[in-house]
């Protein structure tokens, strides 16, 4: 219950904001979804491609043949998520300021990565 709380008061941040100046780091990862650039453990390069949806659920793409479902949520400044394949939450600070395009480091299930949030 008080996840569902957190994700419909999120919402309520994450709504329509009266200008695109007006966006947030978090409502344009919601808005827009993120690419994830990483090395797998085998030091591959991997690119994943995740989908945030509003009501706290997450679809990821690009480490296999079949999409990867998942979970997010914020707290304060910080962005937490998991999925099927690392079920253990991991989060990571959002920082401000950030719009499409924009790139930023994060520490993933994976190890550091970069995140983009998508145009």
């Amino acid at each position: 219950m008080l996840r569902r709380l957190m994700v419909l008061g999120l919402l309520v941040g994450v709504g329509n904001p009266s200008s695109a100046e007006d966006m947030t780091t978090l409502q344009y990862l919601v808005k827009n979804g993120a690419v994830i650039k990483a090395t797998s453990r085998q030091g591959r390069p991997i690119e994943m491609h995740v989908t945030y949806k509003e009501d706290g659920t997450s679809v990821m793409t690009g480490l296999g043949p079949q999409e990867l479902s998942g979970r997010w949520r914020a707290v304060d400044d910080r962005f937490c998520t998991s999925n099927e394949m690392s079920p253990a939450e991991t989060c990571f600070e959002i920082p401000a300021g950030m719009k499409p395009g924009d790139s930023f480091n994060v520490t993933t299930a994976l190890g550091e990565a970069v995140l983009t949030v998508n145009e």
